[in-house]
């Protein structure tokens, strides 16, 4: 099985574990097919991973639906995104970045790291809410079901820590073995 040169600082047992699960799987186009991909196979990871669908129209841009987010991605990101569109979840100050991050990737066809500020609030009393940046890092890869377009992204998500000194998107695209 071919290993993926992590870029510095995705060295996670999360991440390696899951790019180790999908780069074994079966492929069409180059993309791991999605009808492949059992979640049950890496419970150890899963509660890490999402799922999101690209949702094309003829109106405009595809638009990217959470269809799964395991229970680590929700305490993560402090809600469960589960049905709503990556726009309608507050993504914090590199909102656009993050959700660039699967836009580019329907051209690359490439899989991704990338390190963000994510903005999470807690409601501290009846009229008042304490707002604070935490740090995501993500490993996403696209899949397919035809081997011609990409059709989702499944990626593995982790808190970096509660408050962070970190700032600013990261982003690395890799090549899948």
């Amino acid at each position: 099985m071919t290993t993926i040169e992590f870029p510095e600082g995705f060295h996670d047992h999360v991440f390696t574990d899951f790019a180790a699960y999908l780069s074994g799987l079966e492929r069409a186009g180059g993309l791991v097919i999605f009808k492949c991909v059992d979640l049950m196979s890496i419970y150890r990871i899963a509660p890490y991973t999402y799922i999101l669908d690209v949702v094309r129209d003829t109106a405009g841009a595809p638009r990217f639906r959470v269809r799964f987010a395991g229970t680590e991605t929700v305490a993560a990101l402090d809600r469960d995104p589960t049905g709503k569109y990556l726009e309608e979840i507050n993504v914090g100050p590199e909102r656009e970045d993050v959700i660039d991050i699967y836009s580019s990737m329907l051209e690359t066809r490439c899989p991704s790291a990338s390190r963000s500020g994510f903005l999470v609030t807690h409601p501290s009393n009846l009229n008042h809410f304490d707002e604070h940046t935490v740090t995501l890092k993500r490993v996403v890869f696209p899949l397919t079901d035809s081997g011609e377009a990409i059709d989702y992204f499944i990626g593995a998500l982790v808190r970096v820590n509660e408050t962070s000194a970190e700032t600013g998107f990261t982003r690395i695209d890799f090549d899948m073995p």
